[in-house]
């Protein structure tokens, strides 16, 4: 028996195993990721999803030959080699082969940051609708605002310089200008420049003469634009006469002790009614005008001439005219009633010293409200009591409803209101100092003696109603 050959043995499993080796397939790798991209120590952000490479250089970095390092899958390649000296000036392209030679682009985009601005000028400025004039050499603007703007809550905006800031902000809240205000404008580069802006008032010969918020006299003596009368103005706190705004209109007429020649005398006005409140820092909604008149009256033609002066150089909402007045005045607002009652959209006369023509029912629809003091020695209870009876022309006096006190025919124990019922031609009453519930009423004060202005004129329910009217 032969003995078995070893070596024979063991080189035939040899060759089998080769044989069994080579018939295996090689599966080779197909990652082609780039997963990091690095230039000039700062790397890129890669969006894997979107295939894309961001990178933001320095300032003034020149991007046309920069050398870059990257990361890729292993046995992967890339193409063209970022180690070398590449253009970035438009985005560029890679490729990275993987193993198994499929491909995947990326695009890599450079961006260099720019150098911060300098720049911080005020290129614009506005104030309530009116450009300023902007002095770059001397960084000051100069605005030039109608007669009769207010320089206190003045509205304004500005262009400036592209990224830069102002402080404070024009735009944020209105502003006094009635000093020059510092405005600070900051570049991007965190350099200020400092701009002083003055608001001027352009003087107009002619009404209106004052500025708003403003009680202003204006003479006969110095006046320029020819009104019938001196007389006190009064604008309200937002008026701007560049606006497209109208105002109510109060023309207050003062009694006979205020008379006087509308210049050297003027300031008589102030002693009583609306002047005296103005006086007082009371603000109106309306434009108030208070003439005086030489002789102390004031009649139908003088309400017609001031009414024409005033529509015509002051921004009136002519349905809105109101007339109140005391004692002589308010006479004067009787006769403004029965003249142009058509123009007039509410009166308040108090102890009226003038009669109404008889009958006076063409008033009907007029809104009056009449106030008297019971014991009026010297202008007679009698005066308005005749003028709303001849407004209601019922033939039955307004005093039929008022509640006499225990004496005959004396006071009664309270103020009292007299209301006109239109529908029913009635007069009612009721206890109080009470609106009218149509269009005319009668308060009848059971204390004092002429004064019943005052205690009317604080009332702001009076106010309120007077304001509340209007003709269309």
């Amino acid at each position: 028996m032969k003995t078995p050959n070893f070596f024979l043995i063991a080189l035939l499993l040899l060759v089998i195993t080769s044989c069994s080796k080579d018939d295996e397939p090689v599966v080779k790798s197909k990652l082609k990721e780039l997963t990091s991209f690095v230039i000039k120590d700062i790397e890129a952000t890669v969006d894997e999803q979107l295939k894309t490479v961001a990178i933001t250089l320095p300032v003034g970095t020149t991007v046309t030959a920069l050398k870059a390092t990257a990361e890729i899958s292993e046995k992967a390649s890339i193409s063209p080699d970022p180690t070398t000296a590449i253009g970035y000036s438009n985005p560029k392209e890679f490729t990275v082969t993987a193993e198994d030679g499929t491909t995947q682009k990326y695009i890599v985009t450079v961006t260099v940051l720019s150098a911060a601005s300098t720049e911080k000028s005020i290129t614009k400025f506005t104030i309530e609708g009116v450009d300023g004039v902007i002095d770059e050499s001397s960084k000051t603007i100069a605005v030039s605002l109608p007669s009769g703007t207010s320089k206190t809550r003045l509205t304004a905006t500005g262009v400036i310089s592209d990224k830069a800031s102002i402080s404070p902000d024009p735009t944020l809240a209105t502003t006094d200008y009635s000093t020059p205000v510092t405005y600070t404008v900051t570049a991007e580069d965190g350099t200020t420049q400092e701009y002083v802006v003055t608001c001027n008032i352009v003087i107009k010969n002619g009404a209106p003469y004052g500025n708003a918020g403003e009680h202003t006299a204006v003479k006969l003596s110095e006046a320029t634009d020819n009104p019938p009368y001196g007389f006190y103005e009064y604008l309200p706190i937002d008026f701007s006469p560049s606006s497209s705004k109208k105002y109510p209109l109060l023309i207050f007429y003062h009694g006979i002790g205020q008379k006087g020649n509308g210049s050297e005398d003027l300031s008589k006005v102030l002693v009583n009614g609306p002047p005296k409140l103005i006086k007082n820092g009371k603000d109106f909604e309306a434009i108030v005008i208070s003439p005086q008149s030489p002789n102390g009256w004031f009649g139908g033609n003088s309400f017609l001439s001031l009414y024409n002066y005033l529509i015509k150089n002051y921004p009136i909402d002519i349905n809105r005219v109101y007339v109140t007045g005391l004692s002589a005045g308010g006479g004067g607002t009787w006769k403004a009633l029965e003249s142009h009652h058509d123009k007039i959209a509410a009166a308040v006369p108090i102890c009226g010293a003038n009669r109404l023509v008889q009958p006076a029912d063409f008033l009907i629809n007029s809104k009056i409200w009449a106030f008297h003091n019971f014991e009026d020695k010297r202008v007679g209870r009698a005066t308005t009591i005749d003028n709303v009876n001849r407004v209601a022309n019922t033939g039955t006096s307004v005093m039929a409803v008022y509640p006499y006190g225990d004496g005959s025919r004396t006071v009664a124990n309270e103020d009292y209101t007299m209301h006109f019922n239109t529908d029913t031609d009635k007069w009612s009453t009721n206890q109080g100092i009470n609106k009218p519930n149509q269009n005319m009423a009668f308060t009848m004060y059971k204390l004092g003696g002429h004064d019943a202005w005052t205690k009317t004129y604080n009332n702001e329910k009076v106010w309120d109603w007077l304001f509340a009217q209007s003709l269309k």
